[in-house]
């Protein structure tokens, strides 16, 4: 792989007069000479994210990386119920409370293409039973990817190519019933979030 056209995870600093600070490269063991890239933080500094070599793209797998003191100890890859061998899993979301954790897998049980699923973590940031296929009306035979759960409006953000769109990948937000357990059917964020373009994240 040309390391030139590498994918690293990049850390910035708001200023107080909201400019940001140049970017700087997490460095190893975060960022190795595959590719390291779609993190989520956790309250309690563990990093989640996404990695995957150009020689074997079918396969890409979720890592964490524990952060004290601003140093990380070695990543480590999750087991095998969110890392299914021979297929993605990517785009890692933790919520702030990291009780649960978002991500999009083509694994098999979906509805086809990428799905986005979930599944609860214990005290140690690790998964606890088996990932949950977040079905209709997210899910489609398509692809659904980059989720991110806003827990104070309790709303679920997510690209998808499998609803009705602007074109290719656009981003939408179906609000969660805690209640009863249920996604709302998606709603497209349209113009000018979206694009004929993809827009994800």
């Amino acid at each position: 792989q040309d390391p030139a056209y590498l994918c690293d995870l990049y850390w910035m600093e708001r200023n107080d007069d909201g400019t940001w600070s140049e970017a700087i490269n997490f460095g190893r063991p975060v960022n190795t000479a595959l590719h390291d890239a779609s993190g989520s933080f956790t309250a309690d500094d563990v990093l989640y994210f996404t990695r995957w070599s150009d020689r074997k793209r079918t396969e890409q797998y979720i890592y964490t990386a524990k952060m004290m003191n601003n140093l990380f100890f070695e990543a480590n890859k999750l087991d095998s119920s969110v890392n299914v061998p021979g297929y993605k899993s990517i785009n890692p979301f933790v919520t702030p409370d990291g009780s649960t954790l978002y991500f999009s897998s083509n694994r098999p049980g979906g509805k086809g293409g990428m799905d986005i699923w979930t599944v609860a973590l214990d005290e140690n940031g690790l998964p606890t039973g088996k990932p949950v296929n977040l079905g209709e009306p997210v899910n489609t035979p398509y692809d659904e990817e980059t989720p991110f759960f806003h827990q104070i409006s309790s709303t679920l953000y997510f690209s998808s190519n499998g609803h009705q769109t602007i074109g290719g990948l656009d981003i939408f937000k179906s609000p969660y019933n805690v209640d009863e357990e249920l996604y709302g059917s998606p709603i497209n964020m349209g113009m000018p979030v979206n694009s004929s373009k993809d827009d994800a994240y």
